[in-house]
């Protein structure tokens, strides 16, 4: 697995320009709401994508509760780039070096507005897709957004470049399944989350996670699943005096410590 230990972001987001020196295999983020951490850490998925619109719209539903509206996906597209670009040629480029080389994503290409009968015609939709499109919707845009451009990407191969060409009213499939580089961590994961999944049949890091929950009680000597009375299991905390508490007796601190430290396992 490629090691990033360096990354240069132009143009993306919320980000003119950064560069980032001198990282290693754990790199903590912080900063105060709104400063672009998502942001950065979307640069680093970006760089393992495809040189494709699916892979791209992967990366936009990382950060919605629910499934992306298809409708708004042109918008959530153009709004990836910086907010400052010349709205007419807008680029994005984001440069790594790592352990096994170069690795580049970058995207560019033009905006323009059509007739909504001639987006139609360049659209990406089906000539079944267009007549269901034509007899569902009520009236046909005046206008509509078209971009044209292309997506380069280079992970310690030779570039793959691609042309891309949609209009406000496609809904771009989405890609093939990314392996993942960076794990996110929504705010309410921990509430659908199995805790337990991949702690308990590990005992160094189980014992790791006891003793970062002894932080929040220091009477917490074990975790585990335990069988409640209608035959359903539940994930549990024992203390020094012999007491099984569930889960859903603690805040929800204990269950985002846990949580987190699932990722951390997953990304290793």
């Amino acid at each position: 697995m490629a090691n990033i230990k360096s990354i240069e972001i132009n143009g993306f987001r919320g980000i003119k320009k950064l560069k980032v020196s001198d990282l290693s295999k754990i790199n903590l983020v912080v900063g105060d709401n709104n400063s672009g951490k998502t942001t950065f850490l979307e640069a680093i998925q970006l760089l393992f994508a495809e040189s494709q619109l699916g892979s791209v719209k992967n990366v936009i539903n990382q950060r919605t509760v629910l499934n992306l509206n298809d409708n708004s996906f042109y918008t959530s597209f153009i709004k990836m780039f910086n907010v400052e670009q010349d709205g007419k040629l807008l680029d994005l480029d984001i440069y790594a070096e790592s352990n096994k080389g170069q690795i580049i994503f970058e995207m560019r290409g033009r905006e323009k507005t059509v007739s909504g009968e001639e987006a139609l015609q360049i659209s990406n939709m089906s000539s079944r897709q267009k007549a269901i499109y034509k007899k569902s919707a009520a009236v046909l845009p005046e206008t509509v957004k078209v971009f044209s451009g292309s997506i380069i990407s280079q992970n310690g191969k030779k570039p793959v470049e691609k042309d891309i060409k949609f209009t406000s009213l496609d809904t771009p499939v989405t890609g093939p399944v990314i392996k993942k580089k960076v794990y996110y961590i929504p705010s309410f994961g921990h509430l659908r989350f199995d805790l337990l999944q991949n702690i308990v049949d590990n005992p160094e890091y189980k014992k790791l996670a006891i003793s970062i929950l002894k932080q929040f009680d220091d009477s917490i000597v074990d975790i585990c699943y335990t069988k409640a009375d209608d035959g359903s299991f539940l994930e549990s905390i024992i203390t020094e005096s012999g007491v099984t508490m569930p889960f859903s007796v603690y805040g929800d601190g204990i269950k985002k410590i846990l949580y987190i430290l699932n990722k951390l396992f997953e990304a290793t």
